[in-house]
């Protein structure tokens, strides 16, 4: 495992520094740390790199299957990721291009407090151009183990937890699973939309606004390309699920405007919202309408991916309250107002996607 203080010398030792920048004093290090142990080296002049290790032999895996995704993508889908710089089995390294002046697409949503239309257009697009790469050798291409908590929509099995989910468990997780499970409706929907799962493309897995990068081309500074990151999740799977992910994101955002009201009922908590739910459907519409152009869906293909996207975005939304409440002795309203938008969505997807989406007749 390498420390922080050894990273400039991995890369000098991997040529991808040069002598003269460690002289210069023109590189700093910085630990970027989550789930797996990041280490930023920033040079300037030249490329910058991150560093990704897998501290144990899950983060082994997945930082292995990474390598291997990356690997197949980048000559089809290369404009669309940054570069890798291959994979280190020795020290359980991914060394990946890092770009500097690029921001998430969730810092710049806060920064200009409104979703951009622009930015969904070219989602849709690229997303698009994800699933329609036919020509890779699906039959090879690495796929993730099956268990529950390694597949994306892993929210469609909240009420039937697994055993390795108790050991991070709160009472705020627990009490949604006891919420889940007494409504039979629920659960049974679930499980349907969990047994609708298809392996028609590939898939990023874990479309969020954190995985998305908008960075300035090398002749400008507006931020104007967009770049899909951790690409851990990748495999063949369910084309609907990366749709209905960005659907849940905005539902998930809109949600996040709405102040903790206590003695209120959860169904009358969106009037409160300090964003309405329509500010955000020119670019929920823009996604949409960029997404099927390029996927050349006719009106019954359409109307399927939707209908099957919406439910997707409704397991989306369950994984999202269940995230949150890992930090909570109990389900605030927000976290209770996602569970019913999740299950309205699940009854009557089409009408959701109208009324939460801004999408209708296709």
């Amino acid at each position: 495992m390498l420390t922080q203080h050894q990273a400039v010398e991995y890369l000098l030792d991997r040529s991808l520094l040069r002598p003269t920048q460690v002289v210069a004093g023109s590189l700093v290090v910085e630990d970027m740390s989550r789930r797996n142990c990041n280490f930023r080296v920033l040079a300037d002049p030249g490329p910058s790199y991150l560093i990704k290790q897998g501290p144990e032999a899950v983060g082994y895996g997945t930082l292995h299957h990474e390598a291997l995704v990356y690997r197949m993508l980048e000559p089809h889908y290369g404009r669309h990721m940054p570069r890798s710089h291959g994979y280190d089995a020795g020290h359980r390294a991914l060394t990946l291009e890092y770009l500097p002046d690029s921001e998430t697409v969730r810092d710049t949503r806060r920064r200009r407090r409104a979703a951009s239309s622009r930015v969904a257009w070219a989602l849709g697009a690229a997303l698009a151009e994800l699933h329609e790469l036919h020509e890779l050798p699906m039959e090879t291409f690495p796929t993730r183990p099956l268990h529950p908590e390694a597949t994306p929509a892993w929210g469609s099995s909240i009420h039937r937890p697994w055993l390795s989910m108790l050991a991070d468990m709160s009472e705020g997780n627990l009490a949604m699973i006891e919420l889940v499970q007494g409504d039979q409706q629920f659960s049974w929907l679930l499980d349907e939309v969990r047994g609708d799962w298809r392996d028609d493309a590939v898939i990023h897995g874990d479309l969020r606004w954190d995985n998305l990068l908008l960075c300035p081309p090398p002749d400008g500074t507006r931020r104007t390309r967009l770049k899909l990151v951790d690409w851990e999740l990748a495999r063949v799977g369910d084309a609907a699920w990366d749709v209905g992910a960005v659907f849940g994101d905005h539902l998930q955002d809109w949600v996040n405007t709405i102040p903790p009201l206590a003695d209120t009922n959860p169904s009358e908590l969106a009037t409160f919202a300090r964003h309405p739910i329509d500010h955000a459907h020119r670019a929920t519409q823009s996604f949409w309408d960029s997404y099927r152009r390029d996927r050349r869906l006719g009106v019954t293909a359409s109307t399927l991916m939707l209908h099957r996207a919406v439910r997707f975005a409704a397991v989306r939304l369950v994984q999202g309250a269940y995230e949150q409440a890992q930090s909570k002795p109990r389900l605030t309203s927000s976290m209770v107002l996602m569970l019913q938008l999740s299950l309205n969505m699940l009854v009557r997807p089409l009408e959701a996607a109208s009324a939460l989406l801004g999408i209708g007749d296709q």
